[in-house]
C-alpha cells in the first residue's frame, strides 16, 4: 500500500558554483556560454548541465580555487582545464583549482563523484576525501564518501589507483573496491561489478544484491530530497537490481510496495509504515 498526498519528482542537473572571492552563482539562473575568468581559465556553462574550464594563460601568479556544490535532488558535470571530466552526484561538493600548476593535480571531495581523468605521467591526480587520498595518473573511478554511510568506497573501472589512509596503502586493479571504514580499517573487495556501481551517472539506481533497506532509503532521500521516517521497526530485507532514476518517487514506491513494504508520502516526508 502506498498512500500519496502529492507528487515528488526526481532530481535534475542543478548546482551552485562558489568563486574564488566567495561569490556564489546558482547555475540554474545563468545562461549558456561564458561565465567569466577565474584565475587563468575561462569558465563556460554548457547546455546539458555542465561546467568547463579552459585555461587561456600559462602564467599563474596566485592559485585560485572554485567549489561546485550539488544539493539534494541535484547532480552536475564538470570538465577541468586538464581535460579531466567529473560527474558530481547529489548532496556533494568538489573543491578544485581553476588551473593546474606544480607537481600534482589535487581536488577535495565530499559526497560522491565519478572521475574520468586525463593522463599526465608527470602530474598525478589526487583526490582528498575525509582522512584519505586517492592518487592516479589517468584512469576512471568512483568515490562514495557520504558521512551517513559510515565510511568511503573507491571503485576502480580502468587503470590503477593508489588509496592511502593514515594507517595503510593499497593499489587497486580494475573491478576492485577499497572500503575505508569510520575507524580507519581498510578492506578490499575483488570482482565487483564496477559499471553497476557507477550507474547513477547514467540515470539509474543500483542496489547491490545485499543492499539493506536503510541504504536504499538513504539513496532515495538524497535524490528526491525527502526525509525518511520509520513509524515501526526498520524492515529487515535486502534489495538487488537497477531502477530508473528519472521515475517520480511515487512510481518507484509502487515497485517497493510489491515487496510488502508500505509507505505514506506527505509533502517531503516519506513515512515507512509498519507491516
Amino acid at each position: 500500500m502506498v498512500v500519496v498526498n502529492n507528487m515528488v519528482m526526481p532530481g535534475r542537473n542543478t548546482a551552485t558554483l562558489t568563486l574564488a572571492n566567495g561569490q556564489q552563482v546558482l547555475l540554474d539562473s545563468v545562461g549558456v556560454g561564458k561565465l567569466g575568468m577565474q584565475g587563468a581559465s575561462q569558465v563556460m556553462k554548457g547546455e546539458s548541465g555542465s561546467l568547463s574550464y579552459v585555461q587561456t594563460s600559462g602564467v599563474l601568479r596566485v592559485m585560485t580555487y572554485n567549489v561546485l556544490t550539488t544539493p539534494k535532488a541535484g547532480q552536475y558535470q564538470l570538465k577541468l582545464p586538464d581535460g579531466s571530466r567529473i560527474w558530481l552526484n547529489n548532496l556533494s561538493s568538489l573543491r578544485y583549482p581553476t588551473a593546474f600548476q606544480g607537481k600534482d593535480r589535487t581536488v577535495e571531495l565530499s559526497g560522491e563523484a565519478y572521475f574520468d581523468i586525463a593522463r599526465d605521467d608527470n602530474r598525478p591526480f589526487i583526490v582528498k576525501v575525509q582522512d584519505q587520498s586517492v592518487e592516479v595518473l589517468g584512469t576512471s573511478f568512483n568515490i562514495m564518501a557520504y558521512a551517513e554511510e559510515g565510511g568511503t568506497q573507491t571503485t576502480l573501472l580502468s587503470g590503477a589507483v593508489q588509496v592511502r589512509t593514515g594507517k595503510a596503502s593499497v593499489k587497486l586493479k580494475p573491478d576492485q573496491q577499497a572500503q575505508v571504514m569510520a575507524g580507519g580499517e581498510l578492506r578490499i573487495l575483488k570482482d565487483v561489478v564496477s559499471r553497476d556501481i557507477v550507474s547513477w551517472k547514467d540515470g539509474f539506481f543500483y542496489f547491490g544484491s545485499t543492499a539493506s533497506f536503510e541504504a536504499v532509503m538513504r539513496q532515495l532521500a538524497r535524490w528526491y530530497d525527502v526525509d525518511v521516517v520509520y513509524e515501526g521497526k526498520t524492515p529487515d530485507m535486502e534489495f538487488g537490481g537497477k531502477i530508473d532514476r528519472s521515475l517520480p518517487l511515487n512510481d518507484l514506491l509502487k515497485f517497493l510496495d510489491k515487496n510488502q513494504i508500505h509507505f505514506r508520502l506527505q509533502g517531503r516526508k516519506l513515512i515507512v509504515l509498519p507491516n
